[in-house]
This record gives C-alpha cells, sequence and structure tokens, in this order.
C-alpha cells in the first residue's frame, strides 16, 4: 500500500514537473497584464504594486480588441459550423457509402493532411482574388475549412465505423432512404464525435494566425489572434501590458469552452479512436 501511495505522489509530481513549461509562462503573462510597461522593464518577474484593471479597458476600447474579438467571433462560429456539416456527412460518406472513387477520395483526404499549407497557398490567393473576396471574412472562412476539413472528416469515419451497420440496414428495410438513415439514424449516435470535430475547429480557427494574415489587410478586419501581432510601439516604446492583457481576452473564450466541454471532448476523443 505504501509503495502504491510513493508511486502515486512521484506520478503527480512528475505529471506537475512536466506542466510547469506550459502553465508557468500563461500565469506570468496574467500576472504581467495587470502590471505597468515601467514594472515590467524594471523587473519582469515582480509582482504588479497593484492590479491595473485598466489594462483591460485600454486593450478593449482604446486599442480596438472588442472589434477583433467580433471578428474572430464571426470567423470561427462560421468555420465551426461549416467544418461540422461538412466532414460529418463526408466521414459518413467515406466510411458507409460503397461508390465509385471512395479509395481515391479517402486517399486525397489524407494526402491533404500531411500537405503544407504553404505549397497551396499561392493558388488559394489566386482562386480568392478571382472570385472577387480579397481583404473579406469570407475569404478567411472558406480558406480556414478547406484546409482543416481532412482531419475533422478523418476523424467522423472513425465514428462512423464503431457504429452497428445494422442500425443501418434497420432504417433502409423501413424504407428510409441513404439520407435518412444518415440524418435519423447514424449522425445523431456519432453526436460525441460531432462535438469533438466542433471544439477542434473552434480552437483552430480561433487561433489561426496565417490565413487571416494573408487574406486581410484592412485593420477593422482583422481577428484577435493576428491584431495581436500587429500592435506597434507607441514612438520608442512597446505597450507590453495592452499585448499582454489582450492575450489573456483572446484565451478567454477558449477556456470556457474547453472547460464547459471538457469531459465530452475526452470522451470524443477516446471513442473516435478506438477504430481507425
Amino acid at each position: 500500500m505504501l509503495t502504491t501511495k510513493i508511486m502515486r505522489y512521484a506520478l503527480y509530481a512528475l505529471v506537475i514537473l512536466l506542466a510547469l513549461p506550459f502553465v508557468f509562462p500563461s500565469l506570468w503573462v496574467l500576472m504581467a497584464s495587470f502590471s505597468t510597461n515601467t514594472q515590467i522593464t524594471m523587473d519582469s518577474l515582480a509582482l504588479p504594486d497593484r492590479l491595473h484593471v485598466e489594462n483591460y479597458a485600454h486593450a478593449w476600447t482604446g486599442a480596438k480588441f472588442s472589434t477583433f474579438v467580433y471578428n474572430s467571433l464571426a470567423v470561427s462560429g462560421s468555420v465551426t459550423v461549416l467544418i461540422g456539416v461538412l466532414a460529418t456527412m463526408l466521414g459518413y460518406a467515406v466510411s458507409r457509402l460503397d461508390f465509385p472513387g471512395r479509395r481515391l477520395l479517402l486517399l486525397l483526404v489524407m494526402m491533404a493532411i500531411v500537405t503544407p499549407v504553404f505549397s497551396y497557398l499561392e493558388p488559394l490567393t489566386r482562386v480568392v482574388r478571382q472570385l472577387g473576396l480579397a481583404n473579406s471574412r469570407t475569404a478567411v472562412i472558406l480558406t480556414t475549412t478547406a484546409t482543416f476539413l481532412p482531419v475533422p472528416t478523418l476523424l467522423m469515419r472513425s465514428f462512423f465505423l464503431t457504429l452497428p451497420e445494422e442500425l443501418g440496414d434497420a432504417g433502409r428495410v423501413e424504407g428510409a432512404s441513404e439520407w435518412g438513415v444518415f440524418r435519423y439514424i447514424m449522425a445523431p449516435l456519432a453526436r460525441s464525435g460531432v462535438l469533438t470535430v466542433l471544439i477542434f475547429a473552434f480552437l483552430w480557427s480561433w487561433n489561426d494566425l496565417l490565413l487571416p494574415a494573408v487574406f486581410l489587410q484592412a485593420p477593422d478586419k482583422y481577428t484577435i489572434a493576428y491584431a495581436i501581432t500587429t500592435l506597434k510601439p507607441a514612438g520608442f516604446r512597446q505597450d507590453h501590458v495592452t499585448m499582454f492583457a489582450a492575450s489573456i481576452i483572446s484565451t478567454g473564450p477558449m477556456i470556457v469552452v474547453y472547460l464547459l466541454l471538457m469531459r465530452r471532448f475526452i470522451a470524443g476523443l477516446t471513442v473516435g479512436g478506438l477504430r481507425g
């Protein structure tokens, strides 16, 4: 019994030690966001003399991060809905439907995962310009959906493969069409996978920096991840606290989403990994 407790405490200590490189920088940014530029310059590890909550007010209104948060919510919300619908339908198609070219389609999806986004960034840019979508949130929404779709598709394929095929056969015997089998039987049973895909899609699009930087030129359309990188020094003085406060604001929605749906998210990953 004593040996078991020692092993358990040793495991806890190891987990805490491994988590420190990730947790400490986040805690430091949180502390620095309540400090001042002078204090950060003089002693970056010192605790703030008081909580300067006005840093957040300045970041929200003065630096116009309320607009950037709205842009990010619009982009991430749209991408999440599109990927949730498309990945569920495509995952069902490559896992349950028998049609010419299914293996080729699955191969293309897998190839899209391992292909670096930089290799097709130039063609994406040309297509966006030809469609007249340059410098628009629509361009970011469509390109983000297209580049991220392969991963959720394979995840949903794994979910559908774990479901008994007899359920679909029973629906077909009762006269249900293939769309009816998908909509009323298979998709509801795969809701854990759908939820996992939605969380993935939201976090991915919220944190994405590359595509907004490529397709957005007007500052009033920046997403919050890209807007943070565009903060410039006022003269010769960098406004550190505004950047740190903006960083904390940007992580807020992700933390809320993850904490609310953490159990379902982990359960979805577990079920989806049972069969590939």
